[in-house]
């Protein structure tokens, strides 16, 4: 393995390292120091200044195919499913609470796009946490001015929109306003707490500073040869690690399947 590494490293690839344990850091310093490549490492910690909003980063992302919500969702849903393998959750398994986990994170996304064009994760929490639990609070006056959902509803229903994000934003608000308020509170309940598991690591400590506030690097910077080194080694950070970790290595690889390999063709490595 440290053969073929220091092969790549010799031959200019750029790559994604992630670090389990402590020392993976240096080892891979080490590497690049020895074969020219020192210039090239990023190596993303607490200690240093390099951050990425991934969230920013899937919606601005250039050269995107497809839904961008989709790949939004998909990069949350990467965490929750990281930590079910971690539990071993029953959850893992049950189709059911996949696709209602990944029907509220939608429309919340759609909700704060519609409204601000724009979405962060504290932003999204606060729409998911905010939604009304009954039709009364639907109606109620009170929860209408305390509820950023409704909040945000009400703003995009003013904004100028084309006919396709129109139809994607009454979905959305029909979600909130009437489907999700017909939901078995167990079931509301277990969705809200799956979804607790992954808003808790983006939204706290020091993965909140890493991948949830300013952007200045961002994955593809591996096709010009960047050498980027997670150094959030899960035998220090324990599950948060392995989540965003899983996270980021999640956009790398879209980024890297999305390319146009004529105009970025240098070889890549994870």
């Amino acid at each position: 393995a440290a053969w073929i590494l220091l092969r790549y490293l010799e031959i200019g690839m750029g790559g994604l390292f992630c670090c389990i344990k402590p020392g993976d850091r240096e080892l891979i310093e080490a590497y690049a120091k020895a074969t020219g490549r020192a210039a090239s490492l990023i190596v993303v910690s607490p200690a240093n200044l390099w951050r990425c909003n991934l969230i920013k980063y899937v919606l601005k992302r250039p050269g995107a195919i497809g839904s961008r919500v989709e790949q939004v969702v998909s990069l949350l849903m990467t965490i929750v499913e990281a930590a079910e393998r971690a539990e071993r959750s029953s959850l893992q398994g049950d189709k059911f609470w996949q696709r209602s986990l990944r029907q509220i994170l939608r429309n919340a996304i759609e909700i704060c796009i519609a409204a601000c064009g724009d979405v962060t994760m504290a932003m999204l929490h606060e729409v998911i946490t905010s939604a009304p639990r009954t039709h009364a609070e639907v109606h109620n006056e009170q929860w209408q001015r305390d509820s950023l959902c409704y909040r945000l509803i009400e703003e995009a229903e003013g904004r100028e929109k084309t006919h396709r994000e129109q139809a994607d934003f009454e979905l959305a608000a029909r979600y909130f306003l009437h489907e999700y308020p017909d939901m078995p509170n167990d079931t509301r309940g277990s969705i809200l707490a799956t979804y607790s598991v992954m808003a808790d690591v983006l939204l706290r400590g020091h993965m909140a500073d890493l991948f949830d506030g300013e952007t200045n690097f961002i994955p593809d910077v591996t096709f010009e040869g960047a050498i980027i080194v997670l150094d959030l080694p899960t035998k220090v950070y324990g599950q948060a690690g392995v989540y965003v970790q899983s996270a980021f290595t999640y956009l790398w690889q879209l980024a890297a399947e999305q390319r146009d390999v004529k105009a970025n063709p240098r070889p890549v490595f994870w």
